[in-house]
């Protein structure tokens, strides 16, 4: 094999792990963006005044995310 023909493959071979590499990227990042949408739709099941206190910023998204799996009668209590 020619030096021309070596350096052509490995110019492939580079171009299709770059190409991997991104691929496998997009695939993380839908994933992620997918899994965050989840999480504001799951705040939905927020009482109003556990909400509010998320938009107002005095409870952070995470811990928000966490609440939102209380049933309203234990939000109520803890909000009290």
């Amino acid at each position: 094999m020619s030096l021309l023909k070596i350096k052509k493959v490995q110019k492939i071979k580079q171009f299709l792990k770059i190409t991997a590499v991104l691929t496998k990227f997009d695939e993380v990042s839908d994933t992620e963006s997918g899994r965050q949408i989840q999480r504001y739709i799951r705040l939905t099941y927020l009482i109003p005044e556990l909400l509010k206190l998320v938009d107002d910023g005095l409870i952070a998204f995470t811990p928000a995310f966490e609440l939102s799996f209380l049933s309203e009668n234990e939000q109520e209590i803890l909000l009290n």
